[in-house]
């Protein structure tokens, strides 16, 4: 009897443990674009470099109205680049990591100041900069120059792409009105 009472009190606090470690690390969904997760951690990274880019501007009256906007945009932004990235997933299957590096890869070469100004601006180093906007801003790039072969615009393409979306949004603070992110 005093052993079942044991176990449980140890797997009640273990299963609390992994909800304070989930819940700490962001790991948990803020929104779902078309089955894919976008996790609060990524959104935060994300979050964190438009705030740093932005952040003497903050410093302004409406601050608050300011950062909630830049928190809006963010989020936008992310799920902007996430429909980018499931695009380019059809059309370029295993080789979309090849063409990406490479883009990447011609856009950084011969600027060997970039990391320090990276550095400087934004408070990151230069990989986690690479991943969080060279590597979305490469996709928006390469998807841009296969619809141009097809005679769209990028701006077209993500107008239906945002409407025949299934966006679902787990947070209280932002709402999805058929097209982008809106405030509550």
């Amino acid at each position: 009897m005093i052993n079942r009472f044991y176990i449980q009190f140890l797997a009640i606090i273990f299963a609390g443990l992994g909800i304070y470690y989930i819940l700490s690390s962001g790991l948990y969904p803020i929104a779902i674009v078309n089955r894919h997760w976008i996790s609060a951690r990524a959104f935060r990274q994300d979050h964190a470099i438009a705030q740093a880019y932005y952040g003497t501007v903050v410093k302004a009256k409406n601050a608050d109205e300011l950062l909630k906007e830049i928190k809006r945009a963010t989020l936008d932004k992310v799920i902007e680049n996430e429909l980018v990235y499931q695009e380019l997933q059809k059309r370029l299957g295993t080789q979309l990591s090849a063409a990406v590096e490479k883009v990447v890869s011609d856009g950084t070469k011969d600027k060997p100041q970039l990391a320090t100004a990276v550095q400087k601006i934004y408070g990151i180093g230069f990989d986690q900069f690479k991943d969080l906007v060279l590597v979305p801003e490469a996709r928006i790039e390469l998807l841009e120059s296969r619809l141009s072969d097809s005679q769209e615009t990028l701006a077209g393409w993500l107008i239906e792409k945002r409407k025949d979306a299934s966006i679902i949004l787990l947070t209280t603070e932002f709402g999805w009105d058929g097209m982008e992110i809106v405030l509550k």
